[in-house]
């Protein structure tokens, strides 16, 4: 576990993301290639960690978290996730009625008074601007998919979040008219069933979109 410094965080929140919150990526460390998962833009947990790790609060992570390993770390790199491929009829089928993750999905545009929601498990979320935007990249899902969340730890099962602690935090964006996004499901992933609707701004959010945030039970 690693605390990343500011440069290597700028790096990353110039990158999209994963899903809310996170990112999985491809770290260039000493002379090997490693697979690991960035927290906000700040936590990065080796993929061969247990995410148990991650019940306690972010801010205790944090300070917990090794500093000295940065110095091995050459670059980080956000890797795109496996295309969905469908072989079987079962298979097909399946996918049919679960739906594509966004990234597979078609551009759209935003209508007048079209809502969006965010949950993390962060207070400080690094993808919302100091101009209240959201940075281009950034993941989040309807304001009607919300409404089946009333919880951090719901949120975490829906949205199959690596992160195990509670996403209690819940901004709301309200995105100026064609603003460009893509909307898909959630799959199944970490334990996770996945199946909420998730959307991702490629071009983030205009200034004075997000407000927030709502903080909900954690379960």
């Amino acid at each position: 576990m690693i605390k990343l410094l500011a440069n290597q965080i700028e790096s990353l929140i110039h990158q999209p993301e994963s899903g809310m919150g996170y990112q999985t990526v491809e770290v260039e460390y000493q002379a090997t290639k490693r697979k690991a998962t960035v927290y906000n833009a700040e936590l990065l947990m080796w993929e061969q960690e247990p995410h148990t790790m991650l019940v306690e609060a972010f801010e205790t992570l944090i300070s917990k978290a090794s500093v000295s390993e940065t110095k091995f770390i050459k670059s980080i790199r956000v890797v795109s996730p496996p295309k969905v491929v469908v072989e079987s009829i079962a298979e097909k089928l399946l996918k049919e009625l679960r739906g594509v993750p966004a990234t597979e999905g078609g551009s759209r545009k935003t209508k007048e008074k079209d809502v969006f929601m965010r949950f993390t498990a962060y207070v400080n979320d690094r993808r919302i601007t100091a101009e209240k935007g959201l940075l281009p990249g950034t993941y989040a899902t309807t304001e009607a998919d919300s409404r089946n969340v009333k919880t951090g730890a719901e949120a975490v099962e829906r949205y199959a979040l690596p992160n195990p602690k509670p996403a209690k935090y819940r901004h709301r964006i309200d995105p100026v008219k064609d603003t460009v996004y893509r909307e898909g499901i959630v799959q199944p992933a970490y334990g996770h069933k996945g199946g909420g609707v998730e959307v991702i701004f490629d071009n983030g959010t205009d200034k004075d979109t997000v407000s927030g945030p709502a903080v909900l039970p954690e379960k």
